[in-house]
């Protein structure tokens, strides 16, 4: 807020909100909103325009962005080991690889976000941007399935598995074996 005097040029600006760690709170919020909504600079440049602010400039967007994600991967890490921690002060070995085996199935059957349901169903709130990376995983996953069925994929493990049984059949041709036991 600036404070002008009517009088003379004397004008007094101060903020009207917290610093968090020499941060103002507002652009921290104002980008992880952005971050939340799945938009970026751009939309924020076009956000402000409309609602007259002033915009912060690309390089502090992504100066925030960076806190914003450290903070979120600290959070997640954090998360995860606890997870960990709780599952494995189960009581049994067993109990801890059902969860594996449910867990690897789930990825199998319905990918990434098969998880989506598991995480509602635990009260998680699911926002856009989990929604995004894990649709993205699920797409890297598929264009990986793909690429390794191809066959400009499959040419190469062919060749080399014709290798490998040509090199077994010298071998036996010739006497020679390198098995174990056997020399």
């Amino acid at each position: 807020m600036t404070l002008k005097c009517e009088n003379c040029d004397y004008s007094f600006s101060f903020c009207t909100y917290e610093n968090v760690n020499k941060l103002h709170s507002i652009n921290l919020a104002f980008v992880f909103g952005m971050r939340i909504i799945g938009k970026g600079h751009s939309a924020a440049k076009t956000l402000c325009s409309a609602i007259n602010i002033n915009v912060p400039s690309k390089r502090a967007f992504g100066f925030l962005e960076k806190k914003l994600e450290f903070a979120v991967s600290n959070v997640a890490y954090n998360t995860m080991k606890e997870a960990a921690l709780e599952i494995r002060s189960n009581k049994t070995d067993d109990q801890f690889s059902q969860c594996g085996e449910c867990m690897a199935v789930i990825q199998f059957n319905k990918g990434f976000q098969g998880l989506i349901d598991i995480l509602k169903h635990f009260g998680v709130t699911v926002g856009v941007l989990i929604l995004k990376s894990f649709s993205e995983l699920d797409e890297i996953r598929k264009s990986d399935s793909k690429r390794h069925s191809l066959t400009v994929a499959k040419a190469p493990r062919k060749k080399r598995l014709a290798k490998k049984k040509k090199m077994i059949k010298n071998e036996l041709k010739e006497g020679v074996s390198y098995k174990t036991g056997e020399f």
